[in-house]
């Protein structure tokens, strides 16, 4: 998506909730820190009471840290809204990897549609293979941008940008959801403005989750299947009936 010279250049805060990144989050710091957006940013890393060297990484970096004892992504991700100085909350996960254009193309979508209130797009993985790739960017993000998304408007977590405004007006996220915070959130900012999903606007995540750590690849294969019907029979109740789940266990 091509910048236009007359845009205006909003300023984003990036929030970045951490529990036990050490291993990742480096990574996600070095790719925002090459972010080619000409505009105004802060990165705030907030330490969810890591007990590894989360805090150490984040401390190498030009980044803001806070700390969070309350476990859980809503808790952590609602301090660092609180401290956030910009216009824009722009939140991502500890083991993602942006690309230099990401600021730049979310800014061009709030430009297009200033009547916006939250503004994201999907991810796929960088240490997936080709194929999962694929299937995920092609089959899955096209089917739900054109079929799925207008009637359950959700956006992901790890890709997910709110005007300051529209988030207090809501009140953040909701600590009581223990999975699926990123979907009730959006149930309540569809009430108060349009939601913006740009299929193009893509981030690279880990596919850890999935992979499962399984070494043979037909239980890495049955693993996946397991962990992607799981988190599509979720979404798809947490968008019907509002349903409470467990907590996911953090992954490493």
């Amino acid at each position: 998506m091509a910048k236009e010279d007359n845009q205006k250049r909003l300023s984003f805060s990036i929030i970045i909730a951490a529990y036990n990144e050490e291993k990742y989050l480096g990574q996600c710091l070095e790719s925002l820190l090459k972010q080619n957006y000409p505009g105004q940013f802060e990165i705030i890393v907030v330490d969810n009471a890591s007990t590894d060297n989360t805090k150490v990484i984040a401390s190498k970096y030009s980044v803001r840290i806070l700390f969070e004892p309350k476990p859980g992504v809503a808790y952590a991700s609602n301090l660092g809204a609180e401290a956030a100085q910009k216009e824009i909350l722009v939140f991502t996960d500890a083991d993602a990897i942006l690309p230099a254009d990401w600021l730049t193309n979310i800014n061009n979508n709030f430009n297009i549609h200033p009547q916006a209130v939250a503004v994201g797009g999907g991810y796929i993985f960088y240490d997936a293979s080709r194929l999962i790739n694929f299937l995920v960017k092609y089959p899955v993000i096209f089917i739900y941008h054109k079929f799925l998304f207008s009637h359950w408007p959700a956006l992901p977590s790890v890709n997910l940008s709110i005007t300051k405004e529209a988030f207090q007006k809501v009140n953040g996220f909701n600590p009581a959801v223990l999975w699926g915070e990123d979907i009730e959130i959006c149930q309540r900012l569809a009430k108060q403005g349009p939601l913006i999903f740009d299929r193009e606007l893509l981030v690279f995540t880990s596919f850890r989750r999935y992979r499962g750590g399984y070494i043979n690849p037909l239980l890495r294969s049955a693993h996946i299947i397991k962990e992607s019907l799981i988190q599509l029979i979720r979404y798809y109740r947490a968008r019907r009936a509002a349903a409470e789940f467990p907590a996911q266990k953090p992954i490493r």
